[in-house]
């Protein structure tokens, strides 16, 4: 897989939004998508990073599959 910043970079090059939020001791939120035109997908209570990158990449390939990210990441 490659590094987070070349996932967040192939995202948002396919046009696929995300959000990441934390709150001290609770974890990363993850969200596909946006508040104008609605979420697909998300997930809570990922430990870390890897664990973040792992899922957007999951549901963006789920999500988006006939996107250059998902020919990419597949």
């Amino acid at each position: 897989m490659n590094d987070g910043l070349g996932v967040f970079q192939d995202l948002y090059d396919s046009e696929i939004n995300f959000i990441i939020s934390t709150f001290w001791d609770a974890g990363y939120k993850v969200k596909l998508g946006d508040e104008m035109n609605g979420f697909k997908d998300e997930s809570d209570c990922l430990n870390n990073m890897i664990e973040v990158i792992q899922e957007l990449t999951r549901m963006a390939i789920l999500h988006y599959p006939d996107s250059s990210f998902a020919s990419k990441y597949a």
